[in-house]
């Protein structure tokens, strides 16, 4: 599979290599830091 951020490629290969890639992951899931600055 390719995933795209913002319109360029973040990451290319099959679903299990891609799905475990800490960018997808930050891309599409965020970060517990970026969940805690917006908490208030």
């Amino acid at each position: 599979i390719t995933v795209l951020q913002r319109g360029s490629i973040l990451a290319e290969g099959p679903y299990a290599e891609v799905s475990k890639d800490p960018r997808v992951m930050e891309a599409y899931m965020g970060t517990v830091d970026a969940e805690l600055q917006g908490a208030h």
